[in-house]
């Protein structure tokens, strides 16, 4: 009939033949994009097996005919990977994991909002994936609200606005002023030049120079000073909230500020 190995059938018999695949469900009740929590297999259980990443890292759901299953990766904190700080004073920041000491059990991350280094506790990171998951569950778990109401409920809602208003906006008001006392610039307390201090806000310079240890320069006005970096950088309208003090070394001349 004119056909041959590796031809096509149909009209267009030059074009490459389409190869079968095998379908790999997903677990049970997973969704689109779901990242599925670490299995401890018992002895005699079936490993968990899934289809092959493909060079981008996407994971398909199928395989093709010359392809093997292969054992689902372990999510977990390795060298590489992206982690956010769940405890301590730089909780919530994200960094990537660059060293790791199974010993000491602590490691190193590098951090996205300047690029610094921190020495952390393995224990107070979590994989950014199922910590962006977890928000996701949290987000979503929320029961949704009865849009069914009748009209007696809906006018008795009315009523109770209508009633409340008038406290609603002097409450408004009461909050407003608190959040414009606590916008008003604070004076330097125990701030003076020549000490060396820490950056510790996250806001100032969008966080560029955030747990860096700075020098004193000079005092600008009676609420915000400047400051001078390891490189050389001068740091200006600085404010005592945006820094906290540093243990001196051994053998250091320290200023006693308070």
């Amino acid at each position: 009939m004119g056909w041959s190995e590796e031809r096509a059938i149909g009209r267009n018999p030059d074009q490459k033949p389409m190869k079968p695949i095998q379908y790999v469900p997903r677990h049970h009740r997973a969704g689109l994009g779901a990242v599925p929590k670490e299995i401890i297999l018992s002895k005699g259980q079936k490993k968990d097996l899934v289809a092959p990443t493909d060079k981008d890292g996407k994971v398909r759901n199928y395989i093709n005919i010359d392809e093997e299953l292969v054992e689902r990766k372990v999510l977990k904190i390795e060298n590489g990977v992206k982690v956010v700080v769940i405890e301590g004073v730089h909780k919530d920041l994200v960094g990537k994991v660059k060293e790791i000491n199974d010993v000491r059990g602590d490691c190193i991350i590098e951090l996205d909002i300047n690029q610094q280094n921190l020495k952390m506790p393995l224990s107070n990171l979590k994989l950014k994936v199922l910590h962006d998951q977890e928000l996701e569950e949290m987000k979503s778990g929320g029961q949704p609200q009865d849009t069914e109401n009748t009209e007696e409920d809906e006018v008795d809602e009315q009523d109770a606005i209508s009633d409340k208003s008038k406290g609603i906006k002097k409450a408004k008001k009461k909050k407003d002023a608190k959040e414009k006392d606590k916008k008003k610039k604070k004076k330097l307390k125990w701030v003076k030049p020549q000490i060396r201090v820490r950056v510790v806000s996250r806001k100032y310079k969008d966080g560029k120079y955030y747990n860096t240890k700075v020098v004193v320069t000079d005092i600008l006005d009676k609420y915000s000073f400047a400051a001078m970096t390891p490189k050389m950088e001068l740091l200006d309208d600085l404010r005592e909230k945006d820094i906290e003090t540093v243990m001196p070394s051994k053998g250091e001349i320290i200023l006693i500020i308070n």
